[in-house]
């Protein structure tokens, strides 16, 4: 899962900066120098009737976040940020209620 993750966001990368120099990175965060942006987060959850809520304290009112499927080719719908809570969750909603598969979650913040 982590690696579909991490092949998406070196697309978004490379497609934002021509010439990167990586900064500091720690388990929480990836620095990358230049860059309009920060990714605070990778995080994942399964569906259950369509929904999850994922806790991640990192979440703000201006995050970006991008989810993609991880598993499944049944009742896949498409997804949505219905809710989130700053400095507390998010909440990922399919547009199929049956949907249960696994999501994989990237927290962007501009």
């Amino acid at each position: 899962m982590t690696g579909f993750i991490c092949l998406a966001v070196s697309i978004i990368i490379i497609s934002l900066a021509s010439s990167l120099t990586i900064g500091e990175s720690n388990t929480d965060n990836l620095v990358i120098d230049d860059l309009p942006f920060e990714i605070n987060g990778v995080d994942s959850c399964t569906l259950n009737l369509g929904v999850c809520t994922i806790n991640n304290a990192k979440v703000t009112s201006q995050s970006v976040i991008s989810c993609m499927s991880q598993s499944g080719i049944t009742n896949l719908g498409s997804y949505h940020v219905s809710a989130r809570v700053s400095g507390s969750n998010y909440t990922i909603i399919s547009t199929n209620v049956l949907e249960t598969t696994s999501l994989g979650c990237v927290l962007i913040e501009p």
